[in-house]
Formats: C-alpha cells, structure tokens, sequence
C-alpha cells in the first residue's frame, strides 16, 4: 500500500465481515478479493528444444496479482501474449484468466535457429512480464527457396549455373533433416532435359545436369516442386550461341586527347541480341580516319560484358567520328563519336608575320593561337601570348597580348635586326 491510497482500497485488500448474533456466537465470515496490479509468470514457457513453429512442451501460466503479491480470484480478465523481433507467435496468443490465472494453450514462436527472443505478457495496464525463447531447432518443412539460380540457358544444353534449391520450414530455416525430392518445370515452350529431379541432402536439393530447350530470346519460369511444400521459381531467358557485340553503353564525353568521362561497355549477344553469359572474349576498339584513339583499346569480356576503363579520342572539334569494336568470330558493333576541344596543350602560328624593314613595323602582323594536343584553337583561353626574337635582333612594340577566343593578334610588332 501506498501513502494516499484510498481507505476503500485497503479495506478492499482483504476484508473480512463478521456477524455477530446475540450470545457472541460467530454466524458468518466473508473474504473478498484485491484489486490485480500487475502479472506473474506462474509457469515459464518451456521445451527441452524449443522448436521454431512448435507448441511449447511446456505452455506458460500468469497470474493477475495485486500489489502484495496476492493472486486476484475474482479476476477474469484477458492476459496477451507477444512476441519480440521479426517473430511471430502460433496457437491463442490470448486468453480469459479463471480465478485469477491464465494457463495458455498451443502458444509457440516462429523465428530464425539460434536466435533469441523476449514473449511479453501483458493485461490492461497491469505490470508486464516477460520471458525469453532461443530457437534451437528449424519446424517441420513448409517451403522451398532458391539459393542459387539457375543460370546460361543455351536451348538443348545443360545450364551452365546449375540451380540449388533449400528446403526451409515457415520461419525460413534450413530444414536439414529433410530428404525430400525436388523437380524442376519449366513453363508452356520450353522443355526440361537431364535430371529434372533431385533428392535434398540435409534440407539441399543440388541439380547437376539440368537444362532446357526452347526459342532463343524467350524467357521461361522454371519453377520447383516438392510435395505440398510452397513452390520457389524463377525466370530465365534461352539464349543462343554467341554472334555478335552490341553497344551496351555508349562513349560520352568526347574531349580531344582526354579518356571519356562515360566508357563504353560492349555485349557479347547472340541472334536474338541476349546477352550471352558465358562468352568470353577480347573485344579492340579502333576509330576512323582523322582521330586516334588514347588509353587502353582493349577489354576482355566477363559474363559476356567488356567494359573499358581508359579509353578516349584524339581528333578535330566538331567532327563525327565512327569507333568500332571487334572481336574474332563476332560481328562487329559502332558507335559515333564527336569530340570537344582538349586541355590546352601548344601554340600554332595562325598567321605569319610579313617580311619587313629592320625596324619597321611588319606589314601583316602575326596570329597565334591556343590549341589542344589535336590541333583543336580553345575557345575559352585569354592566355597572355609574348614574343621574343632570336639572338641579333630587337622586338619593339606590343610584345605580350592576350588571348581572344583563343588567338592572340599582335598590332605593332616590328624586328631591328
């Protein structure tokens, strides 16, 4: 009890009316019961393995009680049961207390082998109580589940990733007690060859020769079977023998004698334009007349995809360039490219200063212009371009002038000499 705590209530705690009849003899003795503050964990739930999706062998009892630790007789409530994490209870996660005492039934917990997890008990806004479970063992077999897909469909061949499938109870752990078999279908069109059917090892089901025929291009669902297990499937596209490349992404970033800021990557593809997995192959980029290329010009497929890491363009500003790429066997694959002036790199004489006078200012004045490593005038320079004359002459006028648009044009220059 608690100070303030109403008379009535501690009345209540436990009271007890006397009747007296004339003579002093005792004629009645009455007892009522406390109001329940909070609940107790009578009976822990229990099991020499607890099992994921399994009743517990031992199902937990909670007490309604009030303050004193005295059960409440009179209660009736209702008293919970949940469960922490990503868990979920089975059986009546819910039941009315008698007398004061809930006893639960079927109460199990669906969660992962050799996780842990809290059950909290709770009734109204009485005090909780709560447990903890570890999962020790995986439920009864409920579904399938893929855990390496099938892969390289060539029609009439046998896969060339071959498929695993596990067999897993509700809570999805590995059920490897299980020797349950397991078949492959595949959808309308298509048509399963090899060993369609396999038996699992410790709950792992592993085909070795499995494969399929059917339209190249096409995509089919390969779905597997055990029993009234939950089926798993998957999608897979036949493919043919590798014949071509095909552009997977294309160059970009085109700035003379520098790498793209984009690399291209090519496809090894068959007939249908499917990327065929399991090709590999050494794909060489050249480029037109005019440019050069710069970095690396050559990138070996992985899973039937080249992709270049360094590779860039030398060439005029403006002009459309063709890169091909080739590899031995397939057809080849292009792409257009059209670079943008480089970094800035050398000068180029744009006009030749006329012979002169000694002293006399030159006639036609000259004109250099700022340039990249392919010739290309940048644009945006306001580089300072000075002059200077060899030993035995004298440069008078404007020696320094800076750039406009990338060409610096000289007014007074004049050589006594």
């Amino acid at each position: 009890m608690t100070d303030g705590e109403p008379v009535a209530k501690r009345i209540a705690a436990f009271a007890i009316a006397m009747t007296v009849i004339l003579g002093g003899g005792l004629v009645a003795l009455e007892s009522s019961w406390a109001a329940a503050d909070h609940l107790v964990l009578t009976t822990s739930a229990s099991a020499v393995t607890v099992t994921s999706g399994a009743a517990f062998t031992t199902q937990p009892v909670v007490t309604l009680a009030e303050a004193g630790g005295t059960t409440d007789g009179a209660s009736t409530a209702t008293a919970y049961a949940s469960v922490s994490g990503s868990a979920t209870l089975i059986g009546t996660p819910s039941v009315s207390a008698v007398a004061g005492v809930a006893t639960f039934s079927g109460l199990g917990v669906v969660g992962t082998v050799g996780s842990t997890y809290t059950i909290t008990f709770y009734s109204g806004t009485l005090d909780v109580v709560t447990q903890t479970v570890t999962i020790a063992a995986a439920g009864t077999a409920s579904k399938l589940a893929i855990i390496t897909e099938a892969g390289g469909a060539v029609s009439g061949a046998a896969l060339t990733t071959q498929p695993v499938v596990e067999i897993r109870d509700s809570g999805g752990n590995k059920v490897t007690s299980s020797t349950a078999s397991v078949a492959a279908i595949a959808s309308l069109g298509a048509t399963e060859i090899g060993t369609t059917v396999v038996s699992a090892v410790a709950g792992v089901a592993t085909f070795t020769i499995l494969g399929l025929t059917g339209t190249t291009g096409s995509t089919y669902t390969l779905t597997f079977t055990s029993g009234s297990l939950v089926v798993a499937s998957q999608s897979i596209t036949m493919v043919g023998a590798a014949s071509a490349l095909a552009v997977t992404t294309a160059p970009a970033g085109f700035t003379s004698g520098s790498a793209f800021t984009t690399q291209p990557a090519v496809s090894v593809v068959d007939s249908s334009g499917t990327r065929v997995t399991t090709h590999s192959a050494l794909v060489t980029a050249t480029v037109s007349t005019g440019a050069s290329l710069v970095g690396t010009t050559t990138a070996t497929s992985v899973a039937g995809l080249a992709t270049f890491t360094n590779l860039g363009i030398t060439g005029t500003v403006g002009t459309a360039y063709t890169v091909t790429f080739a590899a031995t066997g397939l057809t080849s694959a292009t792409a257009s490219v059209t670079p943008a002036v480089g970094s800035v790199s050398k000068l180029g004489v744009v006009t030749d200063a006329s012979a002169s006078l000694s002293g006399a200012v030159f006639a036609t004045q000259p004109k250099v212009a700022v340039r990249d490593a392919a010739g290309n005038t940048t644009i945006a320079s306001t580089a300072t371009i000075t002059a200077s004359v060899s030993v035995g002459g004298t440069l008078s006028g404007t020696v320094s002038v800076a750039a406009v648009s990338g060409v610096a044009s000289f007014t007074n220059l004049a050589v006594t000499g």
